[in-house]
C-alpha cells in the first residue's frame, strides 16, 4: 500500500493592509481577502518581496469584532499566525489546505 500523496490546495489571497501590535497576544494582520476564502484551519504562506518567507497555521481570525470561521473575497479580517509576529504592510498572505490523494502504481 502506498502513502497517500499531500497536496497544498489554495483557498485564497488575502493583502495585509496594517499591522496592530497586542502585547498579550502578538501581532495581528490586518487584511482585506482579494480572491476565494480564507477559512479558520487553513494553512498561510507568508508571501513578502514575491518570495514565500514559511508557512504557519492560523492562530485567530476575526470579522470585525467577532471570532470567524471563514471570510471571504472583497472582506476584510484580522488575522494572527501561530509562532510568527513579522508581519509587515504589503504581505501577501496566501491561504491553503493539505488534501491526501490515493496513490496507485499507475501514477
Amino acid at each position: 500500500l502506498l502513502a497517500p500523496e499531500r497536496v497544498e490546495v489554495a483557498t485564497g489571497r488575502a493583502l495585509v493592509l496594517r499591522t496592530f501590535s497586542i502585547s498579550r497576544t502578538g501581532t495581528i494582520a490586518g487584511c482585506r481577502v482579494l480572491n476565494g476564502s480564507i477559512e479558520r484551519n487553513n494553512r498561510v504562506h507568508v508571501i513578502r518581496d514575491q518570495k514565500i518567507l514559511n508557512d504557519y497555521g492560523i492562530a485567530s481570525l476575526r470579522r470585525e469584532k467577532d471570532d470567524a470561521r471563514e471570510v471571504r473575497e472583497g472582506y476584510e479580517c484580522g488575522i494572527r499566525l501561530d509562532g510568527f509576529n513579522d508581519v509587515k504592510e504589503g504581505d501577501l498572505l496566501e491561504a491553503f489546505r493539505i488534501e491526501e490523494r490515493k496513490r496507485s502504481l499507475d501514477d
